[in-house]
């Protein structure tokens, strides 16, 4: 998608670019370039430069970039037709750009317009294909100021719409990071045992985290790992914190309320109810299958109405015993022999192909809890659990490896519904 280049006077400059390192350069000639070089440092945007050579070219494809500023013609391509200038290009792009990257925009800083259409082919058959485009068109060397470089940028990136909100929040989560660090860091006061104590705080977060399971020879990067799980509890509020307080609307851009499919909408569920991202060992939120017709019968019984049957019924089993119990080895257990047995708090869903008219074939009762509708096994799926077959089991009946889990939110409101609906009183009213 073409951006076209229009003049723009801007007083104030303040390029929406990312702040956190997602820029890169590629230009053959700095003498053609320094004046872009010099915009991005005065607007305090870092960058990565490449001039073209191989060998100067990333030992592997960068993720996360947002931004490259691309010149066309490289020095062994002078002369040449413009399908071969931009096959030369493109074998430079795959070094650079990862096919996991993600969304992306070339801004071609270049005197031939001509070869961009077939770079911008060649970058979808390597997949490689940028979100949006723009031609910024270089100037000769002195043509233009930092600052009318800059105007130029700004009117140009005014125009990508909806890409600037993910860049103004990966700025804001970068700001909040930077604010955090600082804040956690300065707990300890600059010197000679700074790093000393620093080890020391983090090894006091491992050991709140575990508890009393603390094993000075455990893995040292796990005990890293459970120091963070506290950091990160911490940081999620400031970036909550700072994120309302700082991230703006791009200016002209308003949020849309058109219609969307629903796989997107499924897949944006799964994106934020449920993670693939797995424990090692079984964990608050783990998701099983359950091999058992006779459950699987009685469960949907009581879901469904009388005679519907979705297609795609599967029995699934979630842990729902604190995620705290498990660090601190907190769980129930029983001696079987010689072995010691850990115990699992479950409570029992169906997972099942869902569509529209399936809202009405459930019945409603505050023991059901339904997650979705979710993108999984390249469908459309719902999970409805229910309270009353909350029970427990032997961790080692768990069988197989976790399907899914459950993100942190949904989790504990299932934990929370779940011991709400074992201890309501209820109520007995007479109807006339």
């Amino acid at each position: 998608m073409r951006k076209s280049l229009s003049p723009l006077n801007v007083e104030k400059i303040s390029m929406n670019l990312p702040n956190s390192g997602r820029v890169v350069v590629l230009d053959d000639t700095f003498d053609e370039i320094k004046g872009l070089l010099n915009s991005l440092s005065k607007q305090a945007i870092p960058y990565v430069y490449y001039d073209g050579r191989p060998e100067t070219l990333p030992d592997k494809p960068l993720e996360g970039i947002r931004f490259i500023f691309l010149d066309i013609e490289l020095p062994e391509t002078k002369g040449m037709d413009d399908k071969n200038k931009a096959t030369a290009l493109i074998g430079r792009l795959k070094k650079i750009i990862s096919v996991n990257n993600g969304p992306y925009v070339i801004i071609y800083w270049t005197k031939h317009p001509e070869v961009i259409e077939f770079v911008n082919n060649y970058c979808k058959e390597a997949k490689i294909p940028p979100t949006l485009w723009i031609d910024l068109e270089k100037p000769i060397e002195g043509e233009l100021s930092i600052n009318e470089i800059s105007s130029r940028i700004q009117s140009e990136l005014s125009k990508l719409g909806a890409f600037q909100l993910y860049v103004e929040w990966e700025n804001v989560v970068h700001s909040s990071v930077n604010e955090f660090i600082n804040d956690f860091a300065s707990l300890i006061p600059n010197g000679d045992e700074w790093s000393t104590k620093t080890s020391a705080l983090f090894y006091k977060l491992y050991k709140t985290y575990v508890d009393k399971n603390v094993f000075d020879d455990c893995d040292h990067a796990e005990q890293f790992k459970c120091a963070s799980i506290l950091m990160n509890m911490s940081f999620a509020d400031v970036l909550h914190r700072f994120s309302f307080e700082n991230l703006n609307l791009p200016s002209g851009f308003r949020l849309s309320n058109s219609s969307i499919e629903p796989s997107i909408i499924s897949k944006l569920n799964t994106s934020l109810f449920l993670t693939t991202t797995l424990l090692n060992r079984p964990s608050s939120g783990h998701i099983y299958y359950k091999n058992d017709d006779y459950m699987l019968n009685i469960l949907s019984d009581s879901i469904f109405k009388e005679g519907h049957r979705p297609l795609g019924l599967q029995l699934c089993k979630v842990i729902l015993t604190p995620e705290c119990d498990l660090a601190q080895n907190k769980v129930l257990k029983f001696k079987d022999g010689s072995d010691t047995v850990k115990i699992q708090r479950i409570v029992y869903g169906i997972l099942f192909n869902y569509k529209s008219e399936e809202k009405d074939k459930i019945k409603q009762s505050d023991a059901h809890f339904s997650i979705g509708p979710f993108w999984f096994d390249n469908e459309i799926k719902l999970l409805t659990f229910h309270f009353l077959s909350v029970s427990f089991i032997k961790e080692t009946d768990l069988n197989g490896s976790p399907i899914l889990s459950l993100r942190r939110d949904i989790l504990f409101d299932i934990q929370s519904k779940a011991a709400s609906h074992a201890n309501r009183l209820g109520n007995f009213q007479l109807s006339l």
